[in-house]
C-alpha cells in the first residue's frame, strides 16, 4: 500500500478486455472518464477498444490513452485503478465504498482542471473517502466545510493536522494569502519593495517626501494598471489618502497606520 515504487494495475489490459469488462460496463466507465477528463462529446471525442488498447478519437485520429498529456494520463491511471479495484465488489461504480489516498493531486493539471478535480471525483465516486494532499490552493475548490486540514510541525517535530475553513466564494488571492500557505503577498519582489518604500516615506513625512512618493505611485500605477476605483493598489491608495485626511497632523504615524489598517480590514470583509 505504501511502496512508492509499486506499479498501478494494468488498467488498459483490463478495460480493453470485453470478457472482464462488458460493453455495458465499458460504456459506463468511459462516460465517467469523459466527465473527469472534461472531454467534450461535441468534439467527437470517443473512447474505443482497439486490439487490446483503449483509444480516444481526436482530430488527428485515434490516440492511445497513454499517449495523451501527463495530466490526462495521471487522472486516467488512478481513476481506472480505483474502478478496477471496486469493479467486482459493487453493483455500480457509484456504489463503491472505500478509502483512497492521492498525493499531490495538482501534478500536471491545468488550472481550470485543478479547480474542478475535487468536485469531479466526488461526482464519480460519491461514497468513497478521498485523502488528498496538495500545495495548490486551486485544488481547495470543491471542498466542503470540515474537509481541509493544514499539516504543520510542532516544536518537538511532530506533525499536527489543523482544520481550516475555506469559505465558498473566497477569491484565489485570499486563499494564497491565508495563514496556511504562509505567503505575505502574491506580488513580485520588486513591486513589494516599492510598496515598502512607499509606506516608509509616507510614515516619515508626506510633505518632505512628496516628490519621491509621487514618483513611486506613478511607477506602481504603470506596473499594476491602476485606476482610482479598482484593484488592490487602487484600494490601498484611496484608503491611505482617506486615512491621512482625517488626521490633525501628518507626523502621527501610529494614528495614520491604525486608520489605514482599519479601513483595509473593512474593505476585505466585503
Amino acid at each position: 500500500m505504501f511502496d512508492p515504487y509499486h506499479k498501478l494495475n494494468d488498467v488498459v489490459s483490463w478495460l480493453s478486455n470485453p470478457v472482464k469488462v462488458s460493453p455495458k460496463n465499458f460504456d459506463f466507465i468511459v462516460t465517467s472518464l469523459r466527465e473527469l477528463l472534461q472531454v467534450n462529446m461535441d468534439d467527437n471525442a470517443i473512447f474505443r477498444r482497439r486490439n487490446g488498447n483503449v483509444t480516444l478519437s481526436s482530430k488527428r485520429g485515434p490516440v492511445n490513452i497513454f499517449e495523451l498529456s501527463d495530466g490526462y494520463k495521471s487522472v486516467i491511471s488512478y481513476t481506472l485503478d480505483i474502478m478496477l479495484c471496486v469493479h467486482d465488489k459493487f453493483n455500480a461504480i457509484s456504489d463503491a465504498e472505500g478509502v483512497v489516498l492521492i498525493d499531490e493531486i495538482e501534478n500536471h493539471l491545468h488550472p481550470t482542471w485543478k479547480v474542478k478535480i475535487i468536485s469531479l471525483l466526488r461526482s464519480v465516486f460519491p461514497k468513497i473517502n478521498f485523502i488528498i494532499t496538495t500545495h495548490d490552493p486551486l485544488c481547495l475548490r470543491g471542498t466542503q466545510e470540515g474537509e481541509v486540514y493544514v499539516l504543520n510541525e510542532d516544536e518537538s517535530g511532530d506533525v499536527i493536522a489543523e482544520p481550516i475553513s475555506v469559505p465558498r466564494g473566497m477569491p484565489i488571492e485570499n486563499l494564497l494569502l491565508g495563514s496556511w500557505f504562509k505567503m505575505s503577498s502574491t506580488l513580485d519582489e520588486d513591486t513589494n519593495s516599492l510598496f515598502d518604500k512607499h509606506r516608509k516615506l509616507v510614515h516619515e513625512s508626506i510633505e518632505d517626501n512628496a516628490e519621491e512618493i509621487k514618483e513611486i505611485e506613478d511607477e506602481l500605477e504603470s506596473l499594476m494598471k491602476y485606476t482610482s476605483n479598482s484593484g488592490l493598489f487602487g484600494d490601498y491608495l484611496n484608503i491611505l489618502k482617506d486615512a491621512i485626511k482625517v488626521q490633525d497632523t501628518h507626523d502621527d504615524v501610529e494614528s495614520i497606520r491604525a486608520g489605514i489598517s482599519n479601513r483595509l480590514s473593512e474593505r476585505f470583509k466585503k
